[in-house]
C-alpha cells in the first residue's frame, strides 16, 4: 500500500534525504504521528539516489544519527519515499530514550511528541544517547550531511563492517 497523500509516510517507510554538498542519505521513520517523525539513519554516502534494496540488512544499532524531525521534506516531495520494507516488524525498532543534558527524556511510543518524562541522569547514563530536540527539514539535511562526511563516522562504519 502506498502513502498517504495527507501525510506523506507510514511507520516503516524508508526513505531519501538529500544532503546538502550533494549525494543522499537513506533513512526510516520507526514511529510517527501527525508532523514529527522519529527516523533512523545510516550511511553510507550516496552519490545517487538509494533503492529500497539498499537497506536491507539495517538495523537501528547501525544507524549514525536517530532524529526526530518534522514530515516537511516528506510532504513537498523533496525527500523520497521508497515505501514499506517487506519484513517491516515495529518491535525491532524500539523507542529510545534521549539526552537532554543534564536529563534523560522519554517520548510516548504512539506520539514521538508528547513528553512522557524527564529525569537527572550522571553522564554515563547520557553516553551514546541521541540528543533531544526536534529538526527541521532543512536542519535534518545539514546534521546528516556534517555527519556523513565526518572522517570518524566513515572509520568507525567501515570498522564495523570489517
Amino acid at each position: 500500500m502506498p502513502p498517504s497523500r495527507k501525510q506523506g509516510y507510514r511507520e516503516g517507510d524508508w526513505i531519501v534525504v538529500p544532503l546538502v554538498t550533494g549525494g543522499f542519505a537513506i533513512g526510516i521513520v520507526f514511529r510517527g504521528r501527525g508532523s514529527i517523525c522519529l527516523g533512523a539513519f545510516f550511511a553510507p554516502k550516496y552519490e545517487k539516489p538509494p533503492v529500497l534494496i539498499d537497506a536491507d540488512g539495517l538495523t537501528l544499532s547501525d544507524a549514525i544519527l536517530i532524529a526526530r524531525f518534522g514530515y516537511l521534506g516528506l510532504m513537498s516531495g523533496e525527500w523520497t519515499n521508497l515505501g514499506r520494507a517487506p519484513d517491516w516488524n515495529r518491535a525491532n525498532w524500539p523507542m529510545p530514550r534521549f539526552r537532554s543534558t543534564p536529563y534523560i527524556v522519554e517520548f510516548s511510543d504512539r506520539s514521538p511528541g508528547k513528553t512522557l518524562s524527564m529525569r537527572r541522569a550522571s553522564p554515563e547514563e547520557l553516553a551514546g544517547l541521541p540528543e533531544e530536540g526536534v529538526y527541521g527539514d532543512k536542519a535534518l539535511q545539514i546534521a546528516l550531511t556534517k555527519v556523513l562526511e565526518s572522517p570518524a563516522v566513515w572509520d568507525a562504519w567501515r570498522a564495523a563492517r570489517h
